[in-house]
């Protein structure tokens, strides 16, 4: 999930380091709403800095 509407960026996060990797690295062929295992919301571009690993 790779969104943006505006300054506001889509991101999905992990807290938990026991939970591996988000799902997130590959392109999907239609938009839809994560339900991988780490959490996921809103942020204003201003406070985040894209980042892929």
């Amino acid at each position: 999930m790779r969104d943006r509407r505006g300054d506001w960026i889509a991101a999905v996060y992990n807290e938990d380091a026991r939970l591996g990797r988000c799902g997130v690295g590959s392109p999907i062929a239609e938009r839809q709403p994560y339900r991988g295992p780490c959490k996921s919301g809103w942020a204003h571009g201003r406070w985040i800095e894209p980042m892929a690993g």
